[in-house]
């Protein structure tokens, strides 16, 4: 419940915030469109004038639908999405003899792979027999290339 709540806050409020500063200039372009329309004749809501009454019902009344709806939204979310995992420890069990063993064998038979694949991919480049045939002193060509 308490993340609930956070979550309602941490997002309804700014929302409401910014909803009721649309709904102040709505009003005030509410208040001038009427205020055209009717020829500078004002219509009295209770005891002030329309524009007046708008400037603070329309931003409350937006802001309160915007948090009562986030409000809503959150609480569906919470219904819909699983808790949260717990968290997992970060230490490892201990590998056992056997373990350590498979492990050993697997890197070892890898490794005879790899030295496998490489003899394999050497024996069928044609690099090797030239080199074979022509031999070539590397520090000699590095030193000329200078």
């Amino acid at each position: 419940m308490r993340l609930y709540l956070f979550k309602v806050l941490k997002s309804g409020l700014p929302t409401a915030a910014i909803l009721a500063v649309c709904g102040y200039v709505f009003a005030q372009f509410a208040g001038m469109w009427y205020a055209s329309e009717a020829g500078g004749r004002t219509l009295a809501v209770g005891s002030g004038e329309l524009a007046d009454t708008l400037e603070w019902r329309l931003p409350l009344t937006m802001a309160a639908w915007g948090f009562g709806l986030i409000a809503l939204f959150e609480g569906v979310l919470s219904i819909w999405r699983k808790p949260a995992a717990l968290a997992v420890s970060s230490e490892t069990e201990p590998v056992d003899e056997t373990e350590q063993l498979l492990l050993k064998l697997l890197e070892e038979a890898e490794a005879a792979e790899a030295e496998r694949q490489i003899k394999f991919a050497l024996a069928q480049t044609p690099m090797p027999k030239l080199m074979a045939t022509h031999p070539v002193d590397v520090p000699q060509l590095i030193a000329e290339y200078k």
